[in-house]
């Protein structure tokens, strides 16, 4: 038999957290250069990106993805949200420390609550 719970969450998917390209607090510049990446599609094309990066290397953080790809690390650490909140990778274990804090590691596809 199934439980109600598990019914409604085949009806009612998980609510996907919405990533904005820029913060309320940051500069004017960095709301007009979020809405052009985002008109001009760069952002999809960014975040489908490290997804396909995470899917090649799982399990590792967003200093090494971006060093493996060539790629600036702020992107890829800006991209990684965006594509979690699209249910293409998931935060993994915390793995080694880049900068003194332990780093955050990223696995493919949704993460194991929000799957249906």
């Amino acid at each position: 038999m199934v439980s109600a719970t598990s019914q409604l969450n085949l009806f009612n998917p998980p609510v996907r957290r919405t990533t904005h390209p820029a913060r309320n607090t940051d500069p004017a510049p960095s709301h007009i250069a979020a809405r052009e990446i985002t008109k001009t599609g760069s952002r999809e094309a960014q975040r489908q990106q490290v997804a396909d990066l995470v899917n090649e290397h799982p399990g590792r953080t967003s200093h090494d993805l971006a060093q493996l790809a060539n790629l600036d690390r702020h992107m890829v650490a800006k991209r990684l949200p965006d594509a979690a909140a699209h249910g293409l990778v998931h935060k993994g274990p915390q793995g080694a420390s880049t900068n003194g804090r332990p780093g955050v590691t990223w696995l493919p596809g949704a993460a194991p609550e929000d799957a249906v």
